[in-house]
């Protein structure tokens, strides 16, 4: 978006998530307003732990029974020095005392791809748990609870 600054927005009912320096922002353009969410908390790892690199993505969602709309954020990184990969997952929901929090994820540590899309309330992306292996993540916003579908490489 010229002169906002963000490279990477999501779009949804109108809103659009953006990021800038790091932050995420939403920009109302009816009222042409623009709100920066709080920084998320950051998980340290051990200073034993060497990592190779980090991975940051926020989705948009919005849960259309309760007209709520929520934030996911996902932070993986891959820890060379272990030869493992693991993700952080928060969510902050989009109100008035708003904050993050850190969400249980009881499924595989995942990369996200770029590629988003929110439909009926379920956010949907693309990610890979190894070099050769893809998998479809759905997240539902109002339970915020995952589900992970594995994909053939034929399928991509």
């Amino acid at each position: 978006m010229q002169g906002m600054g963000g490279h990477d927005m999501v779009v949804l009912r109108g809103l659009i998530l953006y990021m800038v320096c790091g932050k995420a922002c939403i920009y109302n353009p009816t009222t042409r307003q623009s709100v920066t969410l709080p920084v998320r908390p950051v998980i340290k790892f051990s200073q034993k732990v060497k990592c190779c690199d980090e991975s940051i993505i926020y989705y948009f969602g919005h849960d259309p029974v309760l007209d709520q709309y929520k934030i996911l954020c996902i932070a993986s990184t891959i820890l060379t020095s272990i030869n493992s990969l693991t993700s952080e997952h928060w969510v902050y929901v989009l109100e008035s005392g708003g904050f993050w929090k850190r969400i249980g994820f009881d499924c595989q540590p995942h990369i996200p791809t770029i590629g988003r899309l929110c439909i009926s309330g379920v956010i949907y992306y693309l990610a890979y748990v190894s070099l050769s292996c893809y998998v479809l993540v759905s997240f539902d916003v109002r339970s915020e609870q995952f589900n992970i579908y594995e994909i053939t490489q034929s399928a991509l």
